[in-house]
């Protein structure tokens, strides 16, 4: 997608699933792509020690109105979908990538065949036409330094997505007292890491007080159809297009 001539490694879906299943066998993981992905891991567990493989729901396809989902393990993301990332960065599309659309078919967006490609959550905070991103530490395993939603993570197996966003919230902008309300954007795609992403807004009926944790280091409040950072995530710009469409603004091209 584009905005305001710039390219954003992102798309969103042309309709959003009703509903999220969960599978209870784990995700299928290519022997190949995993053996391709551990260097990746490697640098990335050497690069942040207190590294925590915790649970995850992959995407396993989706299908009609529906987004299947299979429970797998946050290393598992690092070896066989951020590789994909780290990969393009240096070279486009690589063995590691062209691996990963043979194993998934015909659509790897739409099927998370060989992979742990865990649904991310990004959540637009919005307040009068206003919406907040975080700048990212240089510590984080993932996109350390970028800019993206607050607050943010990916789906987690067993867990009610309410209650996650809620969690999220605190502990990335700390404990609120205002009342919020929320509102369902749509799905996603992160097309460096071949993985979906489940979009919200959240808005509060008072200016938060932000107290960020320790995934950010500073954040501010933008104009989305003006403003976008060119160092944005792709989540954060799949989130602020699907913000803009649902809210009757313009100014993002989907290619």
């Amino acid at each position: 997608m584009e905005h305001a001539g710039r390219a954003y490694p992102a798309a969103i879906a042309e309709a959003w699933p009703v509903g999220i299943a969960e599978a209870t066998e784990p995700a299928f993981l290519d022997p190949e792509l995993l053996a391709a992905g551990r260097s990746h891991l490697d640098e990335v567990a050497r690069r942040t020690p207190r590294l925590y493989d915790g649970p995850v729901l992959a995407l396993d396809r989706v299908e009609g109105e529906t987004l299947h989902t299979r429970p797998s393990g946050y290393l598992a993301t690092v070896a066989t979908a951020d590789a994909l990332r780290a990969e393009w960065e240096r070279e486009g599309f690589g063995p590691l990538r062209a691996r990963a659309h043979e194993v998934a078919g015909s659509d790897p967006l739409r099927n998370g065949n060989g992979r742990a490609a865990a649904v991310g959550l990004a959540v637009v905070t919005a307040l009068g036409g206003r919406v907040l991103l975080g700048r990212r530490s240089d510590n984080v395993a993932a996109d350390p330094g970028l800019w993206h939603t607050a607050p943010s993570g990916m789906l987690e197996p067993g867990v009610d997505l309410a209650d996650q966003m809620g969690r999220e919230l605190e502990e990335e902008l700390g404990p609120q007292d205002v009342g919020w309300s929320a509102e369902v954007l749509g799905l996603g795609f992160d097309l460096l890491r071949l993985r979906p992403e489940v979009c919200w807004s959240l808005e509060p009926i008072d200016e938060p007080e932000l107290r960020l944790g320790e995934e950010f280091v500073e954040a501010r409040w933008i104009d989305p159809a003006v403003e976008w950072p060119e160092d944005l995530t792709p989540a954060a710009a799949t989130a602020l297009a699907l913000f803009l469409a649902n809210h009757g603004r313009s100014g993002v091209e989907i290619r």
